[in-house]
């Protein structure tokens, strides 16, 4: 059993995914997918809060407010989420998450210029052989002492063809290729809600991988335990730090899309859990509401906001809330939403109607959520 830690930030480092950035309106989001080596974090993405044309941008049981009608029998009930989970996903082929210039005889040389590729592609296959980590390159790249090595690429959803011709560094007398790889993503985020019946599960609110629109993948999740919190600042997100070990998983990652991960988490993790109404995009409003989140072990608990502005979108959109946190031991503790919140279901009348996904970089109180019917 292995134990993985994290520090949920967003920082450009040496084999890292890095950031992308997407523009909407005058919002900039950096999509936070980051870390070392095989390993990035899964936390909240973080934006600007410098929009001015269109964004597509609680209490639960005894505790709902009072005047609030009683519902039918027929409305569909889910387990509450708001604790960290543990993720890990394995890809079919290998990202590209940057580049590297080898030293050779002739000087500095970019064997990825000449071949296309770009940060983000996926190599699918090196040779006719499936690549299924990072030391299947290496040792194809090693053994073709400088001849041309064919690859397959995935890039958004085509697939092409390419050359790609290994030089010796100088140094190591090796032959490289100056690609930094990621084989997969680990990391921690927040788990949203159960399905009372099938024990389905919906979790992050935002994409974690490139691919776009919704991807099959393999993977686990597991539970994780925060153990810190950076304060966010203007101008400076802050993070939440979580480890989990990779020895028992609770259950599967089966999808990804742009409003979050989702598969089968097993029941018996289940007990405990908090029954709640669900919501749609059509029952939110602007008003007090509230988030389940965990800032600290692995406890979730609820913490004020307000939901200060309502996009009523027709077509799943991301930001369709603009939410400001008000609850004072939560911006005493974290500033506001921190990195690593994403996925903290939105609780408003007694109903869950959304996800936080993302946090304004220059005003951590603030943030966006989507609809929690887009997320299904």
């Amino acid at each position: 059993m292995t134990k993985k830690l994290f520090n949920l930030c967003v920082a450009m480092l040496i084999l890292t995914i890095g950031f992308v950035s997407v523009s909407n309106s005058a919002i900039t989001c950096v999509d936070q997918i980051a870390g070392v080596g095989n390993v990035i974090t899964v936390g909240c993405p973080t934006a600007t809060a410098t929009d001015k044309g269109t964004i597509y941008a609680g209490s639960i049981g005894d505790n709902a407010p009072s005047g609030i009608a009683q519902v039918s029998a027929e409305e569909r009930y889910v387990y509450l989420g708001g604790q960290p989970l543990g993720i890990e996903i394995s890809e079919n082929g290998l990202e590209i998450t940057g580049f590297q210039e080898i030293i050779t005889e002739q000087g500095r040389v970019l064997p990825a210029k000449n071949a296309g590729l770009k940060q983000g592609d996926i190599l699918v296959a090196a040779d006719g052989r499936e690549l299924q980590s990072v030391s299947d390159i290496v040792s194809i790249s090693i053994d073709s002492k400088g001849k041309s090595i064919g690859l397959k690429v995935k890039r958004d959803r085509e697939i092409f063809d390419t050359e790609i011709t290994p030089v010796r560094d100088i140094l190591t007398q090796t032959y490289k290729l100056g690609l930094y790889l990621s084989a997969g993503v680990q990391g921690i985020g927040t788990l949203t809600y159960v399905d009372r019946e099938t024990a389905a599960y919906r979790a992050l609110g935002h994409s974690i991988l490139r691919s776009g629109g919704t991807t099959e993948v393999k993977g686990h999740i597991y539970p994780a335990t925060i153990f810190g919190v950076k304060k966010g600042e203007r101008g400076a997100a802050g993070e939440l730090k979580g480890t989990f070990s990779t020895g028992s998983p609770i259950g599967d990652v089966e999808l990804n899309s742009s409003f979050g991960i989702s598969g089968q988490i097993e029941r018996s993790v289940l007990s405990g859990f908090q029954p709640i109404k669900i919501g749609d995009r059509n029952t939110a409003h602007i008003g007090r509401a509230y988030i389940y989140t965990t800032i600290d072990e692995n406890v979730s608990e609820r913490y004020a906001i307000e939901i200060v502005k309502v996009n009523r979108q027709t077509t799943p959109q991301e930001k369709g809330l603009v939410v400001k946190v008000t609850d004072e031991r939560l911006l005493a503790t974290t500033g506001g939403i921190v990195q690593g919140m994403s996925g903290s279901p939105i609780v408003q009348d007694g109903r869950l109607i959304g996800a936080i996904s993302h946090v304004c970089v220059n005003d951590p109180t603030r943030g966006y959520g989507v609809y929690i019917d887009f997320m299904e």
